[in-house]
């Protein structure tokens, strides 16, 4: 171990035995390299101070750890023992200090990403098979809507879902899937129900706010389900598929404020007053 010294008997590197840190950098005449590191050689050394058992080389930058394990400093300069390399992680390439891991796909990885993809490509599938059933049952909803404005909403929420499945069409050529396949059971129920309604002889009025009602339905699970797309294809860093995916998801939910937005301005209270 390392004793304290005065003044007058401070230790010099290359000379007296120890372990501590020996701080490097500054480039001066008589300067050896060890690594990558300039270290002061035997010749130029400079007086060190003791300090609880660390050595500390004055004129310096970056710390270096040294250990002499009882053996004398080489003349040859100052051996600085280096950052051990990290254990290898199964599924990361070894990573050293300042530098970010990257992933190196195993087996597992490559079965999980798959997976992901499929996953993805079948919820499309059943997103289409959504827009496509509400297309062939919007303009029924047209036609039973007494109020002007319910019937413009739902024309022009048809326009827009014309362009979304057309959306959805360019998501499956970028997957290079069909968008074929499977079937919306949810929207089809949704669907079912609302014929069920405008079949019930209600009073206009009265129809008017059941079909608000009955479209919010299908809004709030297309919200839920663009989203959940979105949010899907991000995670597998497919940003141009997001991107399409967040502009449907835009307009569903200005739908959806639209049909509040006539609810609470007049269809509503039509029907109060009419009852």
């Amino acid at each position: 171990m390392l004793q304290h010294h005065g003044a007058s008997d401070v230790p010099r590197i290359g000379n007296d035995e120890a372990a501590g840190l020996v701080e490097v950098g500054k480039s001066s005449a008589g300067l050896g390299m060890v690594g990558h590191h300039r270290v002061p050689s035997r010749a130029t050394d400079q007086p060190l101070q003791a300090d609880e058992d660390r050595v500390r080389f004055r004129s310096s930058v970056a710390l270096l750890p040294i250990g002499i394990n009882g053996n004398r400093i080489p003349d040859e300069g100052i051996l600085a023992l280096r950052e051990p390399p990290p254990v290898p992680v199964e599924g990361q390439w070894p990573s050293y200090s300042g530098h970010r891991q990257h992933q190196h796909p195993t087996g597992k990885a490559l079965m999980s990403e798959q997976a992901l993809k499929e996953l993805l490509i079948k919820e499309l599938q059943d997103t289409y098979s959504s827009e496509t059933q509400i297309i062939e049952a919007l303009p029924a909803m047209v036609e039973a809507a007494s109020s002007p404005q319910l019937k413009q909403a739902f024309e022009t929420h048809l326009r827009e879902t014309d362009g979304q499945v057309k959306r959805l069409e360019q998501i499956f050529q970028i997957l290079r899937a069909e968008p074929g396949g499977n079937t919306c059971e949810a929207t089809q129920g949704l669907i079912e129900e609302t014929e069920e309604i405008i079949d019930e002889g209600l009073p206009a009025e009265v129809l008017d706010v059941a079909l608000i009602m009955a479209a919010q339905k299908v809004e709030h699970y297309e919200i839920a389900s663009y989203g959940s797309l979105r949010t899907l294809a991000e995670t597998c860093g497919m940003t141009d598929v997001a991107r399409l995916l967040e502009q449907t998801l835009e307009e569903e939910k200005a739908t959806d404020q639209k049909l509040n937005q006539l609810a609470e301005g007049d269809i509503n209270m039509r029907a109060f007053r009419a009852a």
